[in-house]
C-alpha cells in the first residue's frame, strides 16, 4: 500500500513539474484548462500536504542538538 501511494505521488509530482518546467499550460487551450485545472489545484494541495508533515515530521523527531562544550 505505501508503495502505491508512493507510486502515485512520485507520478503526481512529475506531471506537475511538466507544468512548471514547459509552458505547456500557456500553450494550452482553455478546455484543457479548464478539465484539468481541479485535478492540479488538487494535486498540489495533496503534494502540499505531505510537504507539511515531513517537515513537522523531521522538526519534532529526531535526536536532540548537541551542545557545545
Amino acid at each position: 500500500m505505501i508503495k502505491i501511494e508512493t507510486e502515485e505521488i512520485r507520478n503526481t509530482f512529475k506531471l506537475l513539474l511538466v507544468f512548471v518546467d514547459t509552458d505547456l499550460w500557456e500553450t494550452s487551450q482553455d478546455d484543457f484548462k479548464d478539465a484539468f485545472r481541479p485535478g492540479i489545484i488538487s494535486a498540489c494541495d495533496d503534494v502540499k500536504a505531505l510537504m507539511d508533515r515531513i517537515i513537522k515530521k523531521v522538526e519534532t523527531q529526531g535526536p536532540e542538538p548537541q551542545k557545545d562544550e
